[in-house]
């Protein structure tokens, strides 16, 4: 014995759309504000975007919130420090907690360039901040 199976569909008419007026031919639509351009300047340091590099050369504190980064055949590089700036000592020079290489705190570096050290690091610059000093050796 076979299954039979009956399907049966119904349609509701739909009911009558009404006519919308159409705007007058002097409308326009409005128009939406361009979007702010790609390469505004950044706002994390004063006056605008920096330098995006990294550094190799001798490093000194230039007042108490930023240093110059000077390779040996340019001009210095300011750099400003800040509390999340990592500084990575591997041979200890300026802190000796932990493994090598050891991961010293902005406070410790400004004390060791406040006493006169003559230190050379690879410093990573981005927008004017140096965010990482590392490789640091006595120079």
């Amino acid at each position: 014995m076979t299954a039979t199976v009956t399907v049966t569909a119904s349609v509701t008419p739909s009911p009558e759309v009404s006519s919308v007026p159409s705007p007058p031919a002097s409308a326009s639509p409005t128009e939406l504000p361009a979007p702010p351009p790609t390469s505004a300047p950044s706002v994390s340091v004063p006056g605008g975007r920096g330098i995006d590099d990294t550094v190799r050369g001798r490093i000194a504190l230039r007042g108490a919130d930023s240093i110059t980064v000077t390779p040996a055949s340019d001009q210095g590089m300011k750099a400003l420090l800040v509390p999340y700036t990592v500084v990575l000592d591997a041979q200890g020079l300026i802190c000796t907690e932990g493994k090598a290489p050891h991961n010293c705190s902005v406070e410790q570096l400004r004390k060791a360039l406040g006493k006169g050290d003559v230190l050379l690091a690879e410093v990573t610059i981005k927008d004017g901040v140096a965010v990482q000093i590392q490789e640091i050796i006595q120079g």
